[in-house]
């Protein structure tokens, strides 16, 4: 799977940026209704 440190760090890294993604068109979203 490749080493703990990155791989672990690199894993955080995506989830931050989608879950931040996705908050924002959740917010896009109602903004429009």
């Amino acid at each position: 799977i490749g080493s703990p440190g990155s791989s672990g760090a690199f894993t955080v890294v995506i989830g931050v940026g989608v879950a931040l993604i996705v908050v924002g068109v959740v917010m896009a979203i109602r903004t429009k209704e």
